[in-house]
Order: structure tokens, then sequence, then C-alpha cells
């Protein structure tokens, strides 16, 4: 019975501080009701204030929450903060920065005190005070990213982040730097998304596939189709060679779009590396399909002007229409080119079958895209089809 009461006289005397713990965060009124002079409620209610405050009466009761706050748990971050928040909107400088940096050491979750010091450090020149906090934030939470890294992408532009990023990223591998290079390259900033793509390779640390892919993209609207490309085999490639077809026999590895190839997987619709159906070594393109005009798979090209015939084999799972897979030319490297020749693949058996497919590239057409697609017939039986030892040579060529 002792031990009973003793136990339960506990609980009452604990139960306004753990509800106050528990609802600070979203309704410090409720939380000050069971604890009226706790800190935490206390500083939760002066997080909301300061956000409401109008005047100068409204910030000084937002202060005197926050100060009450301190008195009870000297190293309550959030009150911190505020009365940081108060001297600034006072523009009382200096204190303000040494309550912020006071705050951001108690405590390294607080996202409004680091972002608040990483935007000080910026607007005083101070960067690797900005990237201090900017790793800081993308560490702690990565709920912050989807504002954090576009915001981080735009202050490195022009600025010497850009070169301290890409030496952090060599030396350290912060958690976020594959998600910061993916947003550098969608944000249409095609020299200075090139420039730190190649200060990471020099530095000993390549970019990935995955991370070059959304600049290749992006920067195949923006930048000059033969510059495109040698940036491209600088970064992606490194083999040399041609400039026509790569990996068409399926069997390397493949690097970034637009001139390596781009497969679809989406809405049932797929391309796919396979093993060869007729049971040759090596893989082979297998696309698997029941939309019609549904693009499957497609690669960038830089050819001169002049006459070509694309050459390969395709192999039919079960005896199908002819019109299956249609093929295009596009004087483009993205899909809206004009189309140079449209033919679709022969074959009617479960056989390998060869193909070519002659066409004219005409002078001022820069690059061009190869496009493999679906014509289903919008049934729930889909299309099987491989194809294999794709070529493409000048006419001149042939034999």
């Amino acid at each position: 019975m002792v031990a009973l009461s003793v136990g339960t006289a506990f609980l009452w005397f604990t139960l306004p501080i753990s509800l106050g713990f528990y609802l600070a965060g979203g309704r410090p009124d409720l939380a000050l009701r069971f604890a009226p002079h706790h800190a935490d409620a206390l500083a939760a209610d002066a997080d909301l204030a300061i956000f409401k405050a109008k005047d100068a009466r409204q910030i000084e009761l937002v202060a005197g929450k926050a100060r009450e706050a301190l008195l009870r748990s000297p190293l309550q971050v959030s009150a911190l903060r505020n009365l940081a928040f108060v001297d600034a909107m006072h523009n009382r400088n200096s204190q303000a920065a040494a309550a912020f940096a006071l705050a951001g050491r108690l405590s390294l979750r607080d996202f409004p005190t680091h972002f608040w010091l990483l935007r000080s450090g910026y607007e005083l020149g101070d960067y690797n005070a900005t990237l201090r906090e900017a790793d800081i934030l993308l560490n702690e939470d990565s709920d912050t990213w989807q504002v954090l890294i576009p915001m981080l992408v735009q202050l490195q532009e022009g600025s010497p982040l850009r070169g301290m990023i890409v030496r952090m990223i060599a030396r350290a591998h912060p958690v976020w730097a594959s998600s910061y290079l993916q947003e550098l390259g969608r944000s249409g900033r095609p020299e200075g998304a090139f420039a730190t793509f190649r200060d990471l390779q020099s530095a000993g640390h390549p970019a990935s596939v995955a991370d070059l892919t959304p600049y290749f993209r992006r920067a195949s609207t923006d930048v000059d189709p033969t510059t495109l490309y040698h940036q491209w085999r600088a970064l992606a490639d490194g083999k040399g060679g041609d400039q026509r077809l790569r990996n068409g026999d399926f069997d390397g590895a493949n690097p970034p779009a637009p001139f390596g190839w781009d497969l679809s997987n989406a809405g049932g619709n797929y391309a796919e590396l396979s093993a060869d159906p007729g049971g040759r070594p090596g893989n082979a393109l297998h696309f698997l399909f029941s939309d019609s005009y549904v693009s499957l798979a497609s690669q960038g090209m830089i050819l001169g002007s002049g006459s070509y015939r694309l050459t390969g084999e395709v192999y039919l799972d079960s005896a199908q229409e002819a019109s299956s897979v249609r093929v295009r030319v596009l004087c483009s490297l993205n899909d809206g080119g004009a189309p140079i020749v449209v033919a679709t693949l022969p074959g009617t058996s479960a056989n390998w079958n060869p193909f070519a497919i002659s066409f004219t590239v005409p002078r001022g057409c820069a690059g061009q895209r190869l496009i493999f697609d679906g014509m289903g017939d919008n049934t729930l039986q889909p299309a099987s089809v491989w194809i294999d030892r794709l070529a493409i040579v000048p006419a001149k060529e042939e034999h």
C-alpha cells in the first residue's frame, strides 16, 4: 500500500510535466493549463506568439515568456532563439548573433536557429559558416532537403561556395551529396553544373550515372549538341570512339542519357536488358508493352549530314504483326524534333530477323535521337519484342 501510495503520488506530481512535454509542440495553451510554469510549454507558447506579434508590446510579451522559460531552464534552446529574434527585430545585432550562436551550439536540431546562422553567414560573406550550417541542417533532418538543397544550388552560383561544396563532397561524402548534384543538374545552370562535375572528377570523386542523368537531360535543351556530346564523353563515357550509336549489343555498361540508352518503365510498358531469347550469349533489349505510341527506348546521336543505315535484329515472342515496334530518327536530341525517318520493324515469327532502315540527315541537323516506340493494340495481352546488334553506318561504308 505504501509503495502504491508513493507511486501514485509520483505519477500525480509528474503528470503535468509529462503532459507539458507532450502537448507543448502542438498546443502550448493546453500544456500551460497542466504546467503553467513549465519551461518547454512557455517556450512553445513563445514560439507561436512570435509569429503572431504585430507591435512592440506583443514582441515584448514574447520576450517575457522566453525569459521566464530560460529562468526555469537555462538551456532551453527555443527560448534562447526567440530572445535572439527579438534582439534582431530591435536591431541589437551583436546580442542577436551571440544568442543565435549559443543556441546553435546547444542544439544541432533547431531548424530556425541554424537557418538564421546560414543566412547570416552568407550575408556577411562567411561562406565557411554558410556551408557548415547547411551541412548541419541537411544532416539532421532530410525533410528539409526539398527546401535547402535548391536554396544551396542558388547560393553557390557565382560564389566561392561552389568550390567549397565540391571539396566537401570529395572529402567527406555527405549524405545529401547525391540529391544536391541531381538538383544542380536540373537547375538550368549548365556552366556551373558542368564545372562542378568536372571538378569532382578531377578530385577523384566522379559523379555517378544517377547524379549525371538529370544534368544531361536538362542540358540537352540548353547546350549545343556537339558541346554536350564532348561533355558527356568527358564525364560519363571516357572511351572516345565515334559519335554514332553506343552499346548496340547491350552487353556493356549503359552510360547516362542522352547518348546512352534511355529506357522507359511506366504504365505497364517497359524496356529492359535481358538474356537473349534465342539462347545466344550476351544480352538483348526486351520490350513489353500493350499501349500504342509509347516511347520504350531512345538514344541521342551526333551524325553529320549524309546518308546512313540503321541495322540490327528483331525477335518476336510469337507471331505478331510487323508494325508492333516503330522506329523514328528525329532531328533533335529531344523528343520534339522533326522526323528524319519513321519505319516499322519486320518479322512475324519467333526467331531473329535482320532489318535495315535507311535515312538521310539533312544539313543543319546538329543532333539526332533514335527512338523505339511500342505500337500495341491496347489490350490486356502485351506484345513481347527483343532487339539486338544495332549499328549505324554511313551508306558509303556499306559493302
